[in-house]
C-alpha cells in the first residue's frame, strides 16, 4: 500500500508527490476529514 492509493489523480498529475513515513496513508485513514481538506486546497 503506497501513497498512490490515497492521493487523488488530479493532484498526482499536477504535482510531484513525495511521501514521508507513510504520511498520506496515515492522514487518509486516521484523519480522513483533514486529509480531504488538504487535498481540496
Amino acid at each position: 500500500m503506497g501513497w498512490e492509493e490515497f492521493v487523488p489523480a488530479d493532484l498526482k498529475e499536477l504535482y510531484e508527490v513525495q511521501d514521508y513515513k507513510h504520511a498520506a496513508a496515515i492522514l487518509a485513514v486516521e484523519f480522513p476529514q483533514e486529509f480531504r481538506e488538504i487535498c481540496d486546497v
